[in-house]
């Protein structure tokens, strides 16, 4: 793959039309095109992505890495569901476990860049453009921000080190994010841990202009609007007690007992609706995330729990169930969360046949 330099102030596309990559000014940048898929990450868009953060780590002409949507109405919806069955379907559980371990290696490399990264999360971030964006040193979020990990309704649990975070926002809020998939927005996104500055939309392409010209992040500053008297989600009041109780079942039971109330009644619909072995083992990986904290030691559990849940838990029937076919009828391994054996969580969290991730 070439990388070779554009001329200041062009964008060079190195990659189809899915992702460009190319310096401007004082900037490496990589841009995500591919809007009909909300920029649903590809294991090529990784492979690119990776190589180019690679070429520009000694580049002494890049001083600061942007990672940004051509489309303000979706930064990255996550990786590629579609991609990731179709090799399952095809008895390619190696290439499966091969595209999860080259995704998450590039949230670990973004994490850990010598130079500053700043990603700018407009629009709906979830799944994996988390992990390219919440993880930068410089995690922009605007008004327009919508952050949401809904992994478990296709038999999967929060990745790309979704569960490092969940288990530090606040008041148990990860775990209800986590089990729920429910959207953050604005304020909420930086209050919850998944951004660290918050500027208005009006200002974003300003501000990317001068980031671009001048590879100085300290320039963040004078757009920040801090989060103020962020607004709470719907039923922050339950969330603390009712979502620190020690098992998804437990949870699903509280919830029930509530007087009847708009935001019972989704909580309890958005619940019912995901895999209840995804479901528990969400829950799992993030109180583990909190006992043994780190980004690294997260993406290995979720690396080993998605690994196996893509090769015989619910993930095939989630995502025929709910992008494939799209009746919204999938039949789970287990009916109910109580169903869910605990040997079988046990078994989730060990190392897979062929090793552990290495980032």
């Amino acid at each position: 793959m070439s990388l070779a330099r554009a001329d200041p102030g062009a964008d060079q596309s190195v990659h189809g039309g899915d992702i460009t990559l190319g310096v401007i000014g004082r900037a490496g940048v990589v841009t995500l095109n591919r809007p009909r898929a909300l920029n649903a990450l590809t294991s090529a868009m990784v492979g690119a992505m990776t190589g180019a953060l690679d070429a520009w780590r000694n580049d002494p002409s890049v001083l600061m890495v942007v990672i940004r949507s051509s489309n303000p109405r979706a930064f990255c919806a996550g990786g590629d569901v579609r991609e990731l069955h179709a090799k399952v379907e095809a008895g390619d559980l190696v290439g499966a476990r091969a595209h999860c371990h080259a995704e998450y290696r590039l949230d670990g490399l973004i994490a850990s860049y010598p130079k500053p990264v700043v990603a700018l999360m407009q629009g709906l971030v979830m799944g994996g453009g988390i992990g390219i964006s919440a993880h930068a040193r410089h995690a922009v979020a605007t008004q327009s921000t919508v952050v949401s990990t809904p992994e478990c309704s296709v038999g999967l649990i929060p990745d790309s080190g979704s569960t490092h975070l969940l288990a530090r926002a606040p008041s148990h809020l990860g775990e209800y994010c986590g089990l729920t998939g429910a959207r953050l927005t604005g304020a909420e996104v930086v209050r919850a841990g998944f951004a660290n500055h918050l500027v208005p939309n009006a200002c974003v392409q300003e501000l990317e202009t001068r980031l671009l010209e001048s590879g100085d992040p300290g320039i963040l500053g004078q757009y920040d609007t801090g989060v103020g008297e962020a607004t709470m989600p719907e039923g922050h009041e339950h969330i603390p007690e009712i979502f620190a109780l020690h098992s998804a079942a437990r949870i699903f039971e509280a919830l029930e007992a509530l007087p009847p109330s708009r935001w019972r009644q989704a909580t309890l619909t958005q619940i019912n609706r995901a895999s209840p072995l995804a479901i528990e083992a969400a829950l799992r990986a993030i109180r583990l995330a909190r006992r043994t904290p780190g980004l690294a030691n997260a993406l290995v559990r979720e690396y080993r729990v998605n690994c196996r849940l893509i090769a015989g838990g619910d993930f095939m029937e989630g995502v025929r169930a709910v992008v494939r076919d799209k009746d919204r009828n999938p039949q789970w391994l287990f009916s109910r969360l109580s169903a869910v054996p605990a040997e079988l969580l046990e078994q989730l969290f060990q190392t897979p046949p062929d090793g552990d991730l290495v980032i």
